[in-house]
């Protein structure tokens, strides 16, 4: 009976034993399956970074540009000036003959003379030192000017202007004004010329300059 019995006990503690390891298996088991469904650091596949867009460089602004200076033709002053065609009407071609010019000293702007030059024509002045020549390449008795071209408006003495070509002191050229003589002036240090009035074709008279 004794063996039975230590039969029996030897028998339950096997079965104890198998019943202790089957359950460290079956805890086990849900751990190992875990380990093998995390990525090792070498099957980690490496993140991409999102790329970012930069802004497209925008070219440095340049200086506003300043507009040309609004001169007549062959004028000469600051900035480049703009050229620009003369239109002389038929009827004021011929209406017109001569202008007169004058000349004088600018530091005392005492008048030395007074002389008549053909339009289209020249005149070299004996009486200054050194002797002037004038050119008068073109008179407009109503002068306008436009973007691309100067011309008269009438053949009437509105705003009387000759554009002239000037050598002996300062070669020059450039478009005198009758009621306007400061503007664009002659440059010359010693002397002073300005457009004093003009001589109709019809009339050997000089009009009157007042």
């Amino acid at each position: 009976m004794h063996a039975e019995l230590r039969a029996t006990l030897t028998n339950y503690r096997f079965t104890l034993i198998a019943f202790g390891l089957s359950i460290v298996l079956l805890c086990a088991l849900p751990l190992y399956g875990c380990r093998e469904s995390e990525p090792t650091p070498a099957d980690a596949q490496p993140v991409e970074q999102a790329a970012v867009e930069m802004p497209p460089q925008m070219p440095p602004q340049m200086p506003p540009q300043m507009p040309p200076q609004m001169a007549p033709t062959g004028q000469q002053g600051m900035g480049q000036p703009i050229e620009r065609k003369v239109v002389v009407s038929e009827q004021v071609e011929q209406a017109y003959s001569k202008v007169l010019i004058a000349i004088s000293e600018r530091k005392t702007q005492a008048e030395l003379l007074q002389v008549q030059v053909p339009i289209h024509g020249k005149l070299t002045v004996e009486q200054t030192e050194p002797k002037l020549t004038i050119e008068v390449l073109n008179f407009l008795p109503a002068f306008v000017m436009s973007e691309d071209s100067i011309t008269s408006v009438t053949s009437e003495p509105l705003n009387p202007a000759a554009q002239v070509k000037i050598s002996g002191e300062v070669d020059w050229q450039g478009w005198l004004f009758r009621d306007m003589p400061d503007v664009h002036p002659y440059p010359g240090e010693r002397y002073a010329i300005v457009l004093s009035g003009f001589v109709k074709s019809e009339q050997p008279a000089a009009e009157p300059t007042d």
